[in-house]
């Protein structure tokens, strides 16, 4: 497995040095989820199986991540006004777009039909795929069920399954672990994993207040670390 640093351009935005990415490269379009928890969910294992980087649509304010865990700043997030505008993007660097839908023609997941450098598109979690994203694909994929008792799996699950398959085809190299866990490395965090974000009133506001917390936290801390160092010279 080759680790690169890619410098892609877009028609739209020129995005340079994004992140150390995977060969062949794993990127989720979000687009028409509107549960918050599905998305910090599917951040969670984005993280987890290798995915670069996320294309979030429509969603430049406030992008609703609950459920992550902690793992969104491991991830990078580039944002696009348009749903045309991303998938251009994806067509100009390369990527094949697989929906995940039991379209006509869909392989199953398990197949892994894949090729090189993949975008995967999940549906909406009452509508699956709208008619927009379905002529945005190239491929279909479908997750097969062997029970009788639910017509689909929730949107996270699924995302989940599908992007395990394509680690495991990609020979993605697995991570280290330290007794029942996974190590968390924090070098890897980004520090700026924003592109093209355009922070809203609420979002600053909201910054500046984690911004004091942190600096009230400093200032106690060595406070304290002072008045031990007192004592003990005492």
């Amino acid at each position: 497995m080759k680790v690169r640093r890619l410098e892609n351009t877009s028609s739209t935005n020129t995005i340079k040095k994004i992140s150390v990415v995977r060969n062949p490269e794993m990127v989720i379009l979000v687009y028409d989820l509107q549960k918050k928890k599905n998305i910090g969910t599917i951040i969670r294992s984005a993280v987890a199986f290798g995915v670069s980087k996320m294309l979030v649509v429509g969603q430049r304010r406030n992008l609703k991540t609950f459920g992550h865990q902690r793992t969104k700043d491991f991830m990078k997030f580039i944002y696009f006004e348009k749903f045309d505008e991303a998938v251009e993007y994806l067509k100009s660097n390369g990527f094949t777009i697989f929906g995940c839908e039991i379209a006509e023609g869909a392989k199953s997941v398990v197949s892994h039909p894949f090729t090189g450098n993949t975008a995967f598109i999940f549906g909406n979690e009452g509508n699956g795929l709208n008619k927009k994203a379905m002529k945005a694909c190239d491929k279909f994929i479908y997750i097969p069920q062997y029970g009788h008792g639910t017509a689909s799996l929730n949107v996270a699950v699924a995302a989940s399954i599908v992007l395990h398959h394509f680690s495991v085809w990609a020979k993605y190299e697995e991570s280290s672990r330290e007794g029942f866990k996974f190590v968390v490395d924090t070098s890897k965090k980004f520090s700026e994993p924003h592109v093209n974000f355009k922070p809203t009133e609420k979002d600053l506001k909201r910054a500046a207040r984690i911004a004091a917390r942190n600096e009230r936290l400093k200032e106690s801390k060595e406070s304290s670390q002072s008045t031990e160092s007192t004592s003990t010279q005492k």
